[in-house]
């Protein structure tokens, strides 16, 4: 898409848009990091012995 109005500040929206991707960018991380105590069920592997029978 061309933008050709005189009133447009072309450098100050690719501004805007680099600050918003960074801040999606940190976000993302954020909220795709690992977390062990979130991703913990407090179940160990040795528990399922007792819940199958012999």
């Amino acid at each position: 898409t061309l933008i050709s109005d005189p009133d447009i500040n072309i450098g100050l929206i690719r501004l805007i848009l680099k600050r918003s991707g960074d801040e999606l960018k940190d976000i993302l991380n954020e909220f795709l990091a690992e977390s062990p105590e979130m991703m913990d069920s407090g179940l160990d592997l040795s528990d399922l012995d007792e819940l199958t029978p012999d």
